[in-house]
């Protein structure tokens, strides 16, 4: 969880140690109000994807997999990155 540069560079620490996918689990047992998940995706698409992009707008790596339907991001005030992150995307 964090602000837009808090996930990105998380993202970054866990892709210099060799990861090169994560897993983002937005939804649990339905807590997180709808809008607050798509807001938060939509942040996430926005802020943070494409600092993982190449000069010619291919991604470095395959840098999130949803998975289930309520997959997106993260449940808290900002984006799980793995087991790292604080408060903005969600």
């Amino acid at each position: 969880m964090g602000t837009p540069d808090d996930v990105a560079d998380a993202i970054t620490a866990w892709e210099n140690v060799g990861f090169d996918g994560i897993n983002f689990i937005h939804q649990f047992m339905e807590v997180v109000p709808q809008q607050y998940v798509l807001d938060s995706m939509r942040l996430f698409a926005e802020e943070v994807m494409p600092r993982f992009k190449t000069r010619d707008g291919t991604s470095r790596r395959p840098v999130a997999v949803p998975v289930g339907a309520g997959a997106g991001v993260s449940a808290g005030a900002g984006v799980s990155a793995g087991a790292t992150a604080g408060a903005g995307v969600a």
